[in-house]
């Protein structure tokens, strides 16, 4: 996931929140956090659209860094990202089973 505040056509908009701020994207989803350069970057959360997941922690230049992703179904991944893929140590739960993992 990868996170810049960008018009319905694509182009970068001219008004950027620059220190926090809510962005709603035009599939309905939105992030809610710090911004910096027109980029997630802070603590913030992001939510798919129809509420089709739940990403809330630090971000750094748009991506995830450090945080828990929360699917629809309850099931959650709790650990280190980068470039939007879960990287480096986590813990991932499941119902009642969790599983720790290093990617």
């Amino acid at each position: 996931m990868h996170v810049e505040a960008l018009s319905s056509a694509g182009q970068r908009q001219q008004t950027l929140p620059q220190v926090g701020g809510r962005f709603a994207f035009d599939d309905g989803g939105a992030y809610c956090g710090g911004w910096a350069a027109g980029k997630a970057d802070g603590h913030g959360v992001c939510t798919g659209p129809a509420g089709q997941g739940r990403y809330e922690g630090a971000w750094i230049r748009g991506y995830e860094i450090s945080g828990t992703y929360t699917w629809p179904s309850g099931n959650t991944y709790a650990g280190q990202w980068s470039l939007g893929k879960r990287h480096g140590l986590g813990e991932e739960t499941k119902g009642k089973y969790v599983r720790l993992f290093s990617y």
